[in-house]
C-alpha cells in the first residue's frame, strides 16, 4: 500500500466515519430541538436550552475537527466526555 494512501486516504475515511454517528446527532439536535428540550425536560433536566445548545456546539465543533484533523485528539476528547456525561448510570438504567 502506498505512502499516500495509508497516511492521507485511510484516516480521512477512518475520521469520516467515526464522525458519521456525531453527524447524525448534530441533525437530530438542529431539526428536533423542541423533542430534544422536551425529552430532556421530563426527565427532570434544568437549564436545557443552554445544555443542548452546548451539547450541540461540542458536536459540531468536534466533528469538524475530527473531519479536518486539526486538534483532532482533544476534540475527541471533547466528544467523548458529552456523549459519556449523557449515558445514564446503572441504577437509572433498570427503572
Amino acid at each position: 500500500m502506498s505512502d499516500g494512501v495509508r497516511e492521507g486516504f485511510l484516516p480521512l475515511v477512518a475520521r469520516l466515519l467515526l464522525v458519521s454517528e456525531f453527524l447524525v446527532a448534530v441533525n437530530g439536535e438542529i431539526f428536533g430541538w423542541s423533542s430534544q428540550a422536551a425529552y430532556m425536560a421530563a426527565h427532570g433536566m434544568t437549564h436545557v436550552a443552554p445544555l443542548l445548545g452546548a451539547a450541540l456546539a461540542i458536536e459540531a465543533l468536534g466533528s469538524l475537527c475530527l473531519i479536518t484533523g486539526f486538534q483532532a485528539d482533544n476534540a475527541a476528547a471533547a466528544v467523548m466526555f458529552v456523549y459519556r456525561g449523557a449515558q445514564p448510570t446503572g441504577h437509572e438504567s433498570r427503572r
